[in-house]
């Protein structure tokens, strides 16, 4: 297993999986200034255990109109779940679930999901600095990537900002999910989000 970076000065803990594959049922009401904390030691199958960051979904919901059911929707898309995941948990169709979700994004103005859990902070220019990931031996062309994803940009969009193609960005997204020991871009931007919580830098 890989090393969670210490962020903030805080003790290092381990991409490890829990016993009980589930993070401690007390954190799913706490603060969104608490809860981070049990991500240092992130299992990969609990990931979508995490609870919202309510200052940060009720900073989208505040910008556009959502129904009861897409800020439902939007919730469990900023724990940076799977519409497939998304779907079997509020027991609608995958394609439902897709619709709910492009009207989300059209409703936010934003290019993709992934650019939900980090609406607040990824087109801030030093966001990145603020965490220490140095554990994680990040290259420069692998943060610039970083922060380009967690705009919720595409592949081909990265590739054109950086002068490089399609394949190199992918190289380099398998790479930051492989040092991270994550499933998804959406797992990814969800636990930097929470970790710049973490370290008080967001609200």
């Amino acid at each position: 297993m890989v090393s969670a970076p210490s962020t903030c000065g805080n003790t290092r803990g381990l991409l490890c999986e829990p016993a009980s594959g589930e993070f401690p049922r007390s954190t799913q009401h706490e603060p969104a200034a608490q809860w981070p904390i049990y991500l240092n030691c992130m299992p990969t199958r609990a990931v979508d255990n995490m609870p919202p960051s309510a200052s940060a979904s009720a900073s989208v919901r505040g910008r556009t109109e959502f129904t009861p059911r897409e800020i439902e929707v939007l919730e469990l898309l900023r724990l940076g779940l799977s519409n497939k995941v998304v779907a079997a948990r509020l027991g609608i169709g995958l394609d439902t679930a897709r619709r709910y979700s492009s009207r989300i994004k059209r409703k936010a103005n934003i290019l993709s999901a992934v650019a939900l859990t980090c609406v607040d902070i990824a087109h801030e220019p030093d966001w990145l600095d603020h965490l220490d990931l140095n554990s994680l031996h990040l290259s420069g062309a692998e943060r610039r990537v970083l922060r380009l994803l967690c705009r919720g940009y595409s592949s081909k969009h990265i590739a054109r900002e950086l002068a490089v193609s399609p394949r190199t960005v992918d190289k380099h997204r398998e790479h930051l999910l492989r040092k991270c020991s994550l499933r998804s871009t959406r797992q990814l931007a969800a636990w930097l989000a929470s970790q710049y919580v973490k370290c008080g830098m967001a609200n």
